[in-house]
């Protein structure tokens, strides 16, 4: 799964900040296991694609901040 799909999906969902907060929460996880930079986070680019555990630490920190879950 493309990261861009992830994040444009906070952003209609969410709220216009909302990747951000994920991503500063995430960051240490995808710098360790990429070596992606916050700045690359916060701005991915089209090939950057995450995994299904990537996709469930994602949605538990959506569910910690905003009480609620992507459908994906």
């Amino acid at each position: 799964m493309k990261l861009q799909s992830i994040v444009t999906w906070c952003t209609g969902h969410l709220s216009p900040m909302a990747w951000q907060r994920v991503a500063t929460q995430l960051s240490p996880y995808f710098q360790e296991k990429y070596g992606w930079s916050i700045a690359a986070l916060f701005k991915p680019q089209d090939d950057m694609r995450i995994d299904e555990e990537d996709l469930m630490r994602i949605n538990e920190v959506i569910a910690s901040l905003y009480g609620q879950t992507m459908e994906v």
